[in-house]
């Protein structure tokens, strides 16, 4: 996706205020919002520096500014949690199950210590009632800290583990976790996000929130 379509851009516009600058200041115009988004997209999906932007976009220190700014107040997150929120309203996600994983582009931390880490930047209103991962998530502490939420983890045990905890039948949920590599492996079709050549995490981060942004505009 290199460029919003009409009706997409519609579904998100009111979330994306536009630049003011008062007519009685002398330069030029404000530049429009969507051309700014645009461009963005283009940054994400080419992984191109700012400064080799073609010219028939926006110069590149407006939008690399415009676009900081929108990191810097969560614009994005707001707009990817309405239209999360909305895909579950309409029954079109069903947060129930999920799935989890990780996936680096800087240094490297251990998995388990992530998880409730990324229930703090979690979108939807209600938490999963079963959590899915490989054999790097199992960890009778982490099951212990997910049950006292109501999540249920299911994770197959590590080859060194004695006690067994899981339960076959839950186990078959596992089957189903090429959902969060598909998703890993569609991220990384993004070139942005292959290095981090963001110097603030929370540009990345707006850049991994727009790549979200685009997967969940398809849905719709």
């Amino acid at each position: 996706m290199l460029r919003l379509r009409d009706d997409q851009w519609e579904r998100i516009r009111d979330q994306f205020p536009e630049e003011h600058v008062p007519d009685t200041r002398p330069g030029r115009k404000p530049i429009p919002t969507r051309a700014v988004l645009d461009t963005v997209l283009w940054i994400l999906n080419t992984g191109a520096q700012w400064h080799l932007l073609p010219q028939c976009y926006p110069n590149y220190k407006t939008v690399h500014r415009r676009f900081q700014q929108g990191c810097q107040r969560a614009v994005l997150r707001e707009v990817l949690t309405q239209l999360a929120n909305t895909l579950r309203d309409e029954g079109a996600l069903d947060e129930r199950e999920s799935f989890i994983d990780a996936t680096f582009a800087a240094a490297n931390h251990h998995e388990i210590t992530l998880v409730q880490l990324s229930f703090d930047f979690y979108m939807l209103e209600a938490k999963p009632e079963h959590l899915i991962g490989d054999r790097a998530y199992d960890s009778d502490g982490l099951d212990a800290d997910l049950h006292h939420d109501g999540v249920n983890l299911i994770a197959p045990h590590r080859s060194t583990r004695k006690l067994k905890t899981q339960d076959g039948r839950h186990l078959r949920r596992y089957q189903r976790r090429w959902l969060v590599e598909r998703f890993f492996a569609w991220l990384q079709w993004k070139r942005r996000l292959l290095i981090r050549w963001e110097y603030y995490a929370a540009n990345f981060l707006g850049f991994v929130q727009l790549a979200c942004i685009t997967m969940l505009l398809k849905r719709f």
